[in-house]
């Protein structure tokens, strides 16, 4: 299930501009308000739109996918709603940096990267075995038990991540976190590949000894 093209255009056209617009009138005097809603509006909407879609999507397709992208869609909209209350005067404006790219945008970007490098690993074994042979599913390749995993390593980074913006004095604990996590992502994106490799290698040593 997609978004109607309308109101993403409408939802582009709106968000690209409007952090220069809202810029400018600061700069021409306009209250931090008006800066903290050009960033807070754009990210509740985008949030807002994700959890819509997944919960009225028709088909129930790549559960872990899903995780990924509900857990950073609620980060996204605390984000949003950090900013919009640092507009008011409310000491939330690191804590919006934290809960968008700390954890939001990370936790989306993760969840696809691994759902891509499966599938255009899964194209490239397709090219290079030959016809009759048959290929490990994408979910083979990287499998739910490993994304869960992954999740829960970005989502156990939420926690120490998110005081930072309060106690600096964690900002190690902080960025052990967040390496952990993508460590664990890295493994689910190493391990896709050697078995990519380790098929194709097999493959190869019974083409040969057929030949």
């Amino acid at each position: 299930m997609s978004p109607p093209p309308r109101a993403f255009a409408a939802w582009l056209a709106c968000t690209v501009p409007l952090p220069f617009v809202a810029a400018v009138a600061r700069l021409l005097g306009a209250p931090v308000l008006v800066p903290a809603l050009a960033l807070a509006l754009p990210a509740l909407a985008f949030a807002g739109a994700l959890l819509w879609l997944h919960r009225h999507a028709p088909h129930r397709r790549n559960p872990s996918l899903v995780r990924f992208w509900r857990a950073g869609s609620l980060a996204l909209a605390a984000a949003g709603v950090a900013a919009a209350a640092a507009g008011t005067g409310a000491p939330t404006a690191m804590l919006a940096g934290v809960l968008a790219l700390g954890i939001g945008v990370p936790l989306l970007v993760n969840g696809m990267l691994l759902e891509i490098v499966a599938f255009i690993t899964w194209i490239a074994l397709r090219g290079q075995c030959p016809r009759g042979v048959r290929i490990p599913a994408v979910g083979r390749l990287v499998g739910d038990a490993e994304k869960h995993a992954a999740l829960c390593a970005h989502w156990r980074q939420r926690y120490s991540c998110s005081p930072r913006w309060a106690q600096p004095a964690l900002a190690r604990v902080a960025g052990i976190a967040m390496a952990l996590a993508y460590a664990t992502s890295a493994g689910c994106l190493l391990r896709c590949l050697l078995r990519a490799r380790d098929f194709q290698h097999e493959h190869g040593h019974a083409q040969a000894a057929t030949a």
